[in-house]
């Protein structure tokens, strides 16, 4: 029996290197997989159009997979951390605080960052360009047209509303709490987990497909087709800070996770070995096989890196802290380093994909980490 200690006593003695580390692949990621937007097949939207028509078909299977979990990884950690911060802080202390570090952020890029490459875009491929960005942005962008968003910070935008229903919930049932000293069989948790995402996305996707957003109670900025998994995920983040379930990972549960999130992940990647009628029945069921492969990966690199990576460095812990800076920030670094190398040929579509990822991540983690030096901005990111 694995001796397992306690959230509250392990993050005395020892911080959470580990989820740390996490965050900072993830948000790695992201910027990489924003980077590919420009030169792969996505149904999403991007700011930047290669003048050398530089294209990658296999980037169309990544966006897949990332797509398939990596904001609900994001969205589990979040949920891991509000529990006990909630307890800590106190209701007030604690709302304040997520105003100031989600709602803040979120309008800085809805009022700055995104009117300015909303208007990039528009003066390079729109046909009816802006005279000039003080007229488009009061105009266009402000005027409610279909420019207007929080961008990339849909997710703080999101994570927000979800913390307030949290709140919410403890103001209306305050006696309630998730029982800490109850085993559960962790997974028969990630299965039924996956089942619950799988059969909610099935009938959400009947009228709400991948990549297509909306305003919920219109305002709040979601893609409704991985809603589901979001809302879940990071009720699933609760219930394991209660649980301790992160540290209550076994060896042969974290292991069967990682070797079950390999195959299904390599299983898109390297769909052309695979007979037809077995991919064919996976894309058409891709609700279902993407909401278990979601898990799967998920509890795999929490283990993986609670096992292998759960340690840091002066270096780390100061990347580590400028995270959700780069997050932030990442969105026009990529596009000003596309648009830089616009027309040099790297190698090709792959050496361009590979050179601009290096260099946006270096920048982005830069100057993010210059950007927190400026006085109070640590405060709130």
């Amino acid at each position: 029996m694995q001796n397992v200690i306690s959230n509250e006593v392990y993050t005395k003695k020892k911080r959470l290197f580990f989820l740390d580390n996490l965050k900072i692949f993830l948000t790695i990621l992201v910027i990489v997989h924003h980077v590919g937007q420009a030169y792969g097949h996505t149904g999403g939207f991007w700011e930047y159009k290669s003048s050398l028509h530089e294209n990658i078909n296999a980037l169309g299977y990544f966006f897949a997979v990332n797509a398939g979990f990596f904001m609900g990884l994001f969205f589990m950690i979040s949920g891991y951390f509000v529990p006990g911060s909630y307890d800590k802080k106190g209701r007030s202390w604690f709302v304040k605080d997520r105003l100031i570090r989600l709602g803040i952020p979120a309008l800085f890029v809805f009022f700055t960052i995104q009117p300015a490459e909303m208007y990039f875009y528009n003066v390079n491929y729109v046909a009816n360009k802006p005279s000039g960005f003080f007229s488009y942005y009061f105009t266009r962008y402000l005027g409610f047209g279909k420019d207007m968003s929080f961008g990339h910070l849909w997710f703080a935008e999101n994570l927000l509303f979800f913390t307030l229903v949290y709140v919410l919930f403890r103001v209306i049932i305050p006696k309630f709490r998730i029982k800490s000293d109850n085993n559960i069989n962790i997974l028969s948790f990630i299965f039924i987990t996956g089942l619950s995402i799988a059969l909610i996305s099935l009938v959400v996707r009947i009228w709400y497909p991948i990549d297509k957003w909306i305003g919920v109670f219109f305002i709040i900025q979601s893609e409704v087709a991985h809603l589901p998994q979001y809302v879940i995920l990071f009720v699933v983040g609760i219930i394991s800070y209660r649980k301790n379930l992160f540290l209550k990972l076994g060896n042969k549960t974290g292991y069967f996770c990682i070797v079950i999130a390999v195959i299904m992940a390599m299983i898109v990647h390297l769909h052309f070995l695979i007979p037809s009628v077995i991919i064919n029945f996976i894309f058409d069921k891709w609700a279902i096989y993407e909401s278990f492969m979601a898990v799967f990966i998920c509890w795999g690199l929490i283990f993986f890196f609670r096992q292998f990576l759960n340690h840091t460095s002066k270096f780390v812990s100061k990347i580590a802290e400028t995270s959700f800076a780069a997050y932030i920030f990442h969105f026009p670094i990529v596009l000003a380093v596309q648009f830089s190398l616009d027309k040099v040929n790297i190698y090709g579509a792959v050496g361009k994909f590979f050179t601009v990822s290096i260099i946006s991540i270096i920048a982005t983690f830069l100057l993010s980490y210059l950007i927190r030096k400026i006085p109070y901005v640590n405060r709130v990111i």
